[in-house]
């Protein structure tokens, strides 16, 4: 079978064919997981798969094939989504804790500073 050579590669950055493999990936786990659902939702599975790195999305690819019933495939979505959803949280509430920490930490340095100047001036 011969080659095609009037096929030219697409432009654009070196990770153009990776957001390319990373759409079709998303598009079939959803397709496939929701054959019968509502466009909506499609649209939202979607987007929060896009955010999944490319190993667990070929893990949710697998789960997903070898489910049996419509059910067990939004159930197996469902479960990874909950899951990178509660995984942001707990980034999110670790990042708030830092924050805090450190603003408690730096008023309570003021505050000792700010008692050293008094005393100093008595």
């Amino acid at each position: 079978m011969p080659v095609p050579t009037n096929v030219k590669p697409s432009g654009g950055s070196a990770l153009g064919g990776w957001t390319e493999a990373v759409s079709v990936a998303t598009g079939l786990i959803v397709n496939y997981a929701f054959a019968s659902s509502i466009k909506s939702d499609q649209k939202r599975f979607e987007k929060e798969i896009a955010k999944l790195d490319a190993k667990k999305q070929e893990e949710l690819l697998a789960k997903v094939q070898q489910a049996e019933t419509e059910l067990e495939r939004q159930k197996i979505v469902y479960q990874y989504v909950d899951k990178q959803k509660i995984d942001e949280l707990k980034k999110e509430g670790k990042k708030q804790r830092t924050i805090l920490y450190v603003g408690l930490g730096a008023g309570v340095l003021i505050y000792a500073l700010l008692l050293l100047k008094l005393k100093k001036h008595e």
